[in-house]
């Protein structure tokens, strides 16, 4: 939204406000217009259409990740199907970090395991090196917290959040290579990296993946 739509934008957040009986506050005001600075204002006011409308399940005055929700078809509705029923091939967190995690093996020439590693699978007939099993084990705990925060609706559970989270982490328990570093930065400066992720990117797998 720009500068000059800001009044429009407070009419639809107040709006929005007296339909959910909550108020009109300046730190409201702020957190959603900094929250929802990439959304347009047309964007905004049809979402503000659907709060308030029947077919809306919250019954909580929406955060701003929710309105993101809203905006992309994933907030909770009695008309929308369960987050565990789309299509298998949708993306997942689980499927981000193999692919981060396959950038740094490439990167640095393997991690001294014996056998294959493939994205979609993991270690595939092989006996994993000590330092790849940290990086495994690293990876399965860093998809299933941040998955919460998706799920929940976290207005700061970005893509750009979740792969500085993974920088930092991999770090700590294997040797991270510069331009593999700078990669992942790029990854997480980039325009789309920056919005809520989407519910489906959070739920539960229906066959767990392989480590």
């Amino acid at each position: 939204m720009q500068a000059s739509e800001r009044d429009e934008f407070l009419r639809e957040l107040s709006k929005l406000c007296a339909g959910f009986g909550v108020p009109m506050t300046k730190g409201r005001e702020e957190a959603y217009w900094t929250g929802l600075a990439r959304m347009t204002i047309a964007q905004f006011r049809k979402c503000v259409e659907i709060a308030l409308g029947p077919d809306y399940g919250g019954a909580d005055f929406p955060k701003t990740g929710q309105i993101w929700g809203i905006y992309k078809g994933t907030a909770i509705s009695p008309n929308k199907p369960d987050v565990k029923a789309l299509p298998p091939d949708e993306d997942h967190l689980a499927y981000l970090a193999n692919r981060l995690l396959w950038l740094h093996v490439s990167h640095r020439g393997g991690l001294g395991s014996t056998g294959s590693f493939v994205p979609a699978h993991g270690m595939v007939d092989c006996k994993a090196s000590p330092e790849l099993e940290r990086c495994l084990k690293f990876k399965r705990e860093i998809v299933a917290q941040f998955s919460g925060f998706v799920q929940e609706g976290d207005e700061m559970a970005t893509q750009a959040a979740f792969v500085r989270w993974w920088s930092g982490g991999l770090a700590k328990v294997s040797e991270l290579l510069p331009r593999t570093a700078r990669n992942y930065e790029q990854l997480a400066s980039a325009p789309e990296s920056q919005t809520p992720l989407p519910a489906y990117m959070g739920r539960e797998l229906a066959q767990p993946e392989a480590a």
